[in-house]
């Protein structure tokens, strides 16, 4: 069997349904007739140019005509030159309600498994890909089936008008049998191709009301994705907020660290500045009361508190200056880095 392929958007190209495992390909049937009034000889050459591959349905009007011929003993058809008309068309009709119902079928089959599928979690599949080309594919070639059914109406309709006014003045026309055989055939067929043409209509309706459940379909997986994506989302929102509270916690305690440590660090300044406020002194008063200096006969006739200001003073203002200046060079170096 064909698989379906990008050419079938064409209606002009054959029909695939896999479901029913038929191709449904266009063909023609040309009609060369001739009829002889005086010698009632009948002449007809038929081109059939349906495909070789259905050899049995392309014999099956040349067939049925000799069956007739042969059958028709008492000439109640056979002496009317157009039942070969009639027996072309009534096959064409045959083969335009098998190709309908085969599509009828298949369209059947597509509702069932969408219908069966409804139940599933899944959006788009490439299953749903394929039936939307392959109803698409349908719709294009019933629109050409309605002109192709019109044109074979009019075909129809100059047929039967030429039956009618080619056979006046035949004498077997008098008879009636074989004339009246052969109109009742024509409205036959132009019955069926009535009910062909409104079966083709309804098959068209089909079609889109196919084509809206597979829509309902996809849109139904897809508000399912967006429901599930909706839910991860809600999750995810909610584990960032968690994650929030967190850092917000952390930077809290941070902070209280932070603080923690600059009022140890402006106690231990404190510290610092007191130390370095009694070294000098401390340092200088220890020294001058070595025995060193109490031994010295020039430091023994003065008074040491003058000799330990005038050295505790000067080393106790320099050792500020000292801090003041470093402090000073490293609020200028750290503003050069922020401005980098």
């Amino acid at each position: 069997m064909s698989r379906a392929g990008s050419n079938q958007m064409n209606p002009f190209h054959y029909l695939h349904l896999p479901d029913q495992k038929v191709d449904i390909r266009g063909s023609q049937i040309a009609l060369s007739f001739r009829y002889t009034d005086g010698s009632h000889a009948t002449a007809m050459l038929a081109v059939n140019f349906i495909d070789g591959r259905w050899p049995k349905i392309v014999q099956e009007p040349e067939k049925r005509i000799k069956e007739i011929l042969r059958d028709d003993v008492h000439g109640h058809i056979g002496t009317d030159p157009f039942f070969i008309h009639l027996v072309y068309l009534s096959s064409i009709m045959r083969w335009w309600t098998n190709a309908l119902n085969s599509i009828h079928e298949q369209l059947i089959a597509y509702e069932i498994r969408l219908q069966d599928d409804q139940a599933t979690q899944t959006a788009s599949t490439p299953y749903h890909q394929d039936v939307s080309r392959a109803l698409h594919a349908i719709a294009a070639h019933l629109h050409r089936y309605t002109s192709e059914l019109t044109s074979i109406e009019d075909t129809i309709n100059a047929i039967v008008e030429l039956h009618r006014s080619a056979l006046l003045s035949i004498e077997s026309r008098s008879s009636g049998a074989a004339f009246e055989r052969v109109e009742d055939g024509f409205d036959h067929i132009a019955s069926q191709l009535k009910a062909a043409k409104d079966f083709e209509l309804e098959l068209e309706k089909k079609i889109q009301n196919s084509l809206a459940l597979l829509f309902n379909r996809i849109q139904l997986g897809n508000d399912r994705i967006m429901v599930a994506n909706g839910t991860a989302m809600q999750e995810i929102m909610k584990a960032t907020r968690d994650e929030t509270k967190v850092s917000r916690d952390l930077a809290l305690k941070t902070h209280k660290l932070s603080e923690s440590m600059k009022k140890d660090s402006l106690s231990m300044k404190t510290i610092a500045i007191l130390t370095m406020f009694f070294l000098p002194g401390t340092s200088f008063a220890a020294l001058l009361s070595m025995p060193f200096f109490s031994n010295n006969a020039w430091l023994q006739g003065l008074s040491r508190f003058w000799v330990w200001i005038v050295l505790t003073v000067p080393c106790t203002g320099l050792a500020y200056a000292f801090y003041l200046f470093r402090k000073s060079r490293n609020a200028t170096q750290d503003k050069e880095i922020e401005l980098c």
